[in-house]
Order: C-alpha cells, then sequence, then structure tokens
C-alpha cells in the first residue's frame, strides 16, 4: 500500500491538476479511463495502489467540479459549524411538542384544539391512517423524529400560517427540515384521506341524496351542490409574467369546490392561474370534462315539487357557460 506521505504528495498534485485544469478531470471520468491515466502518470503497477490512489483521485475531482458548478451559478458555498444545530439537539427537552403539545393533549384539549384546530381524537384517527407514509427510521448518525411530531408541525403550519422560520424556533427543528416535513406530509394527508373522505359521487343515487338535502335544508330543488372559487394568494412564480396576476392586482391560484347542504366538500379543483376567469376555470377542470363525457351519471330531470314541470339538476354559484346536460344556476345574493 502507499505510505501516508506518498498518498499526501499524489493527492495534492491531484488537486492542484484538477483545479487548474478541469477539462482532464470531465476527459477522464467521461471515458472512464481514469485509473489507466492514473497508472500511466504515476507509473505504479500494483493493482491495489492503483484502486485506493483512484478512489480519493475520484472523490477529489468530484469536489472540484461541484464547486466549480456552484460558483458558475453564483451559489454560495456554506461551511456547516455543526452537523445538527445545538438548539434543535434539545427538542426532546426544551422542544413545543414537549413543552406545549403533549401537555394539552393530557391537561388541557380546548388548547389543543385553538393550535391545530382539531380535537386530540381527530389528530390520533388521522396521525393512524397516515402514519406508515410519513414515518422515518433511526440511523447511526442521528434520531428521527417521530411521526406525531411530524403531524403536528404540519397541522400547525396550516392552522397559523405561521412561516418556517418560525416553527423551526418552535419546534427546534431546521428550517429545511420543516419545510421536508410540510411537504410530506401534506401530500400523505392528500394521497389517504382524499379517496375516503373527498370522493366525487359517480351514481345516480349519491347526486339524488345531495338533491333532496338542498331541498330539505334549502328549499332548493334539484342542486346537487354550490359552486364557487376562491383566490389563493401567492409569490409570482418566476418567469410566469402576468399568468397568475388576478383582477384584484395580486398574484394567486383558483380553488375551485363544490360543497353539499352540509357544506361537505365534493369536488375541488386548484392549481389554475389566477388571471383566468371563472368560466375559464370551469371549462378548464375535471368536472367539466367529466360532465361532458356522462361519467358522473346525473339525474334526469325532474318536476319541481308540486309542479308538472320538469326541471334538470344542476349547480347554485357561478355564472359561467356549460356545454352539457347539467345546468348552473348563478345567483347574486345582496
Amino acid at each position: 500500500m502507499l505510505s501516508p506521505a506518498g498518498l499526501t504528495v499524489i493527492l495534492y498534485s491531484l488537486f492542484r491538476t484538477f483545479t487548474d485544469r478541469l477539462d482532464i478531470a470531465l476527459l477522464f471520468f467521461r471515458e472512464g479511463k481514469f485509473l489507466e491515466k492514473f497508472r500511466e502518470i504515476y507509473k505504479m503497477d500494483q493493482d491495489e495502489d492503483i484502486a485506493v490512489a483512484g478512489l480519493f483521485m475520484f472523490t477529489i475531482a468530484l469536489a472540484v467540479i461541484n464547486r466549480r458548478k456552484r460558483d458558475a451559478r453564483g451559489q454560495r458555498v456554506s461551511n456547516r459549524r455543526w452537523w445538527t444545530h445545538p438548539i434543535n439537539m434539545a427538542r426532546d427537552g426544551e422542544g413545543a411538542w414537549t413543552l406545549l403539545m403533549d401537555r394539552f393533549r393530557t391537561e388541557f384539549p380546548e388548547k389543543h384544539q385553538n393550535c391545530l384546530r382539531m380535537t386530540k381524537e381527530n389528530f390520533d384517527n388521522i396521525l393512524e391512517l397516515i402514519r406508515p407514509a410519513i414515518e422515518k427510521q433511526d440511523t447511526h448518525f442521528r434520531k428521527c423524529i417521530p411521526s406525531d411530531q411530524r403531524l403536528c408541525v404540519t397541522l400547525f403550519y396550516l392552522a397559523t400560517g405561521d412561516s418556517f422560520k418560525t416553527l423551526a424556533l418552535f419546534f427546534r427543528m431546521g428550517e429545511s427540515t420543516i419545510r421536508a416535513i410540510v411537504y410530506q406530509t401534506c401530500q400523505a394527508i392528500w394521497d389517504i384521506l382524499s379517496p375516503l373522505h373527498l370522493s366525487t359521487p359517480t351514481r345516480e343515487n349519491e347526486w339524488e341524496k345531495i338533491a333532496r338535502g338542498f331541498e330539505h335544508q334549502w328549499n332548493f330543488p334539484n342542486c346537487l351542490g354550490a359552486i364557487d372559487g376562491k383566490h389563493c394568494y401567492i409569490q409570482s412564480p418566476a418567469n410566469s409574467g402576468s399568468e397568475y396576476f388576478n383582477y384584484k392586482g395580486t398574484f394567486s391560484i383558483v380553488l375551485l369546490g363544490i360543497c353539499d347542504s352540509l357544506y361537505k366538500f365534493v369536488y375541488i379543483d386548484v392549481g389554475t392561474p389566477g388571471q383566468w376567469s371563472d368560466g375559464g376555470t370551469f371549462d378548464q377542470c375535471t368536472l367539466n370534462d367529466a360532465l361532458k363525457d356522462g361519467g358522473l351519471n346525473i339525474p334526469p330531470p325532474t318536476n319541481l315539487p308540486g309542479m308538472s314541470l320538469r326541471w334538470v339538476n344542476g349547480y347554485v354559484g357561478l355564472d359561467v357557460k356549460c356545454t352539457c346536460s347539467c345546468r348552473i344556476n348563478h345567483y347574486a345574493v345582496g
């Protein structure tokens, strides 16, 4: 094997070579012949020495290439002082979950509902459903963040709208960790709970049940749902121009939703740029396509109560044009 002194000299020379001549390093790796080039340069015959030196050469060259790419993109190379910040290492004893949320769950349930907008029982039910999707494993380097804390962070963010930086200080976690937890948990909630609680009816008897609810509770016959849109404010995406600029003078995406007589959502569509009108938003949503294709099995027209007049079933809400068998009635509330 190479002596420590000899290996140090080789590594230093390689570092100087690849720092000055990046094209040589790229050529070696692109052709897959860096070991052969290494043997030619340093006149080494033993395979073990070549393998060891080649491994170090590969590592150094990758580091140089990565540094050059960052410099080309203008990114600042940060030097981390800690693997885990000392403040975050005290999470188990001084974090918000231990000091506040755990106590709220056992002693002050009203505080728990105020923070997370749900009871302890609902929290546990959701956690049981999504636990397999968000649970992580401990490693030799660090302990994972438990699934109950991951759900708590996500619900706290959704309930309060606090920034990731504030939540990072509150829960004693890294800001990037908070961001990843929120994104991953929200995706798990959508993937697992939407088929259970946000399934759009596809059978006539399901639509008729909704229509009976509107007739009995709101005295509004032949209504299959209330439909409306909401502008959700966002920061303008890069290079998007005025696509997300709405008539209110802000940037947004549109949330289109339909609910039944009990305010329960039966369909949502989110993501349409805020520049689009209500009619354009509805025209592009999957519900409109399903209505045109007849895939929702909308009930046929029925007689209005106490009358022989047959009237189509429809939705109440937006003033849009719908080219399907379903009707959308627009009503202005004064």
